[in-house]
């Protein structure tokens, strides 16, 4: 298992390289697209850097940005079904109904405007019901899925039917 210690940024990821050289030409006075075009990056990616980590004060500091990077890049995340008692209960209802995981989603959205900590992807409610070692679901509600099917496959895995 990978433990939780700061890796290398990938090719997606701004490297602190990167987000020094945004926190200079920031403090120059450049805009978001300058800023973009001189360190090879989306005029969107600069952005949503600099929304994500300028200060109260208005300034942006690469160091700390790169330390909020690392802290919500950690894993593994406590799954969102497992952390929320009251969200489990609700899905855990809506499997009982034999609900699809999209339209407990959907419904979820219906039943609690006002509180979007209430709300779940079906992609997350497929994992808690096929990956037991994130322990968000019982085992049993699994068979309550439409399929019946125990484990998920995918799309690769699949075997193609004939065509007639």
């Amino acid at each position: 298992m990978i433990g939780n210690a700061p890796r290398r940024p990938g090719p997606v990821r701004l490297s602190l390289a990167e987000r020094e050289e945004i926190a200079c030409l920031r403090a120059a006075g450049h805009g978001v697209r300058a800023i973009g075009r001189a360190i090879g990056r989306p005029a969107s990616t600069v952005s949503r850097e600099l929304a994500r980590n300028t200060g109260s004060a208005g300034g942006y500091r690469a160091s700390s940005a790169q330390h909020a990077a690392e802290q919500r890049a950690r894993r593994p995340k406590t799954a969102k079904l497992a952390a929320d008692p009251a969200l489990r209960e609700a899905v855990q209802a809506g499997l009982g109904r034999k609900w699809s995981p999209r339209q407990i989603s959907a419904r979820l959205v219906l039943d609690f405007p006002d509180r979007p900590e209430m709300r779940v992807s079906h992609e997350t409610i497929y994992q808690a019901l096929y990956v037991q070692g994130r322990g968000a679901l019982r085992r049993e509600l699994s068979a309550a899925l439409r399929t019946g099917r125990a484990l998920r496959t995918g799309r690769a895995l699949r075997v193609p039917r004939r065509q007639a």
